[in-house]
């Protein structure tokens, strides 16, 4: 009677993470973090970097990148499309800035984790936006079309996404007569990374650098 309670159990638990990996596999998005020191190897349109536990190559050399990931023997473990390649930037950083140096977005995170953009909710501000710093981790960014993004630095915590009070906030999107157009909440802003400023490095040289992606299907 145990061993049948033991093999139900276990039935259980094995039901529960196939379908956990079949709600992930749905939802279809994925991301690696890039420890500074991430050694970079270049072949091609091919972007490799070598981790710990495998090799992440980027396919392409602007535009759309492709990902495929491998573990330390080779195999292939998923690929994946619509590769995007970012680092996450210190407010104070931006707030000694008078205009934007490169393009930045604004990444939500959860669990650690940078989460795809809402439809129709992606912040972007183009490099040479103008900042206006008005307080303490306050920060306006005036677009070439007259609408501005506010973002507003927190406080972090012991569980804050990534533990630093000078990046993680809230940013606001308003049009051009200053309506509010909608909000966005945990997350921090980030400066996109084109592929090809790559070319030539050996290794990362941030401190917290990210591939986000989407999974093809049947990638795993």
């Amino acid at each position: 009677m145990r061993r049948a309670k033991r093999i139900s159990i276990v039935s259980f638990l094995a039901l529960i993470m196939l379908f956990s990996l079949a709600y992930a596999l749905r939802m279809g998005e994925n991301a690696v973090q890039l420890p500074i020191g991430t050694k970079i190897e270049t072949a091609g349109e091919i972007t490799r970097f070598i981790l710990p536990d495998g090799v992440l190559e980027l396919i392409g050399s602007a535009g759309q990148l492709g990902v495929r990931a491998y573990n330390k023997g080779g195999a292939l473990l998923y690929s994946g499309k619509q590769a995007r390649l970012f680092a996450v930037v210190p407010v104070q950083k931006l707030a000694n800035q008078n205009t934007s140096t490169a393009d930045l977005v604004f990444v939500q995170f959860k669990e650690l984790s940078p989460q795809p953009d809402p439809p129709g909710k992606s912040i972007v501000i183009p490099k040479g936006t103008k900042i206006q710093k008005t307080k303490e981790g306050y920060l306006v960014f005036i677009l070439a079309n007259g609408s501005k993004i506010e973002f507003r630095g927190q406080k972090a915590s012991k569980t804050g996404i990534i533990g630093d009070p000078g990046l993680k906030g809230e940013c606001r999107l308003y049009n051009q007569k200053g309506k509010m157009l909608f909000s966005r909440s945990q997350g921090a802003i980030c400066r996109l990374i084109p592929i090809q400023n790559l070319r030539g490095k050996l290794a990362i040289d941030d401190d917290i650098a990210w591939v986000q992606f989407s999974l093809e299907p049947g990638a795993r």
